[in-house]
């Protein structure tokens, strides 16, 4: 269990590895200048370490009780959607020039790591049927 937890932690780092490259590259060659303004370290991290800690959760209840995984996998979904609003209301209060390129760039990598995380989470379901 640990191995897929470890091996879970790392591929995330790998697919936020990816995005924030695209990232920059946008912010480079796309995007505005004044984009480049935003706090951006603060976004991966935020979004990183919500991720393992839920990640970790769901194959904790998947261990001891295979009958409430759904109920996690929705439960975690919802808390990651109340901890982005709870991470970006600081920003929303103190608007300013940046809050809308910052809130855009946060749901511009939160909808792709939310993809590739359900795609996780629809394996770990596909492994609890098929065992």
């Amino acid at each position: 269990m640990k191995k897929k937890i470890i091996k879970t932690a790392i591929n995330l780092l790998l697919v936020f590895a990816f995005i924030g490259g695209v990232h920059l590259l946008l912010l480079e060659f796309v995007l505005p200048a004044d984009y480049k303004e935003t706090k951006l370290i603060f976004i991966y991290i935020f979004l990183y370490l919500f991720i393992v800690l839920g990640m970790t959760g769901v194959y904790a209840v998947q261990k001891h009780n295979k009958e409430q995984l759904t109920n996690a996998l929705l439960a975690f979904t919802v808390l990651q959607f109340l901890a982005s609003l709870v991470f970006l209301l600081p920003e929303l209060l103190n608007k300013d020039e940046n809050t809308l390129k910052y809130v855009y760039q946060f749901f511009g990598v939160f909808f792709p790591v939310l993809l590739v995380e359900s795609l996780i989470l629809i394996g770990i379901v596909n492994e609890k049927e098929e065992k």
